[in-house]
C-alpha cells in the first residue's frame, strides 16, 4: 500500500510497533490503557464544554429577561411617582 500524505505505511507501522514492544515491554498494556483513558477524557471534555456552552446561553437569556423585567418595573414605578407628585 502507498502512504497517504506522509503517514507511515504498513511496514513502518510494524517497525514502530516492534520498537514500542521493546521499549515498553510489559508496561505496554498499561500504556495503551492510559492512552485510551486520555482519549476518552478528551471526548468527554468536549461534550462537557458543549453542555456548558448551552447552559451558559440559557442562563444568559434568562438573566437578560429578568433584567428587562426589572428595568420595566423600575421605570413604571418612576413614572407612577412622577404622575402622582
Amino acid at each position: 500500500m502507498m502512504a497517504i500524505a506522509g503517514l507511515p505505511g504498513p511496514s513502518e507501522w510494524l517497525i514502530i510497533g516492534a520498537i514500542a514492544l521493546v521499549v515498553f515491554g510489559s508496561r505496554l498494556p498499561a500504556v495503551t490503557r492510559s492512552m485510551g483513558r486520555s482519549i476518552g477524557r478528551l471526548g468527554s471534555g468536549k461534550d462537557a464544554k458543549k453542555t456548558e456552552s448551552a447552559t451558559t446561553a440559557r442562563l444568559s437569556a434568562k438573566i437578560e429577561r429578568s433584567v428587562e423585567t426589572l428595568v420595566r418595573r423600575i421605570f413604571d414605578r418612576l413614572i407612577a411617582r412622577t404622575l402622582r407628585g
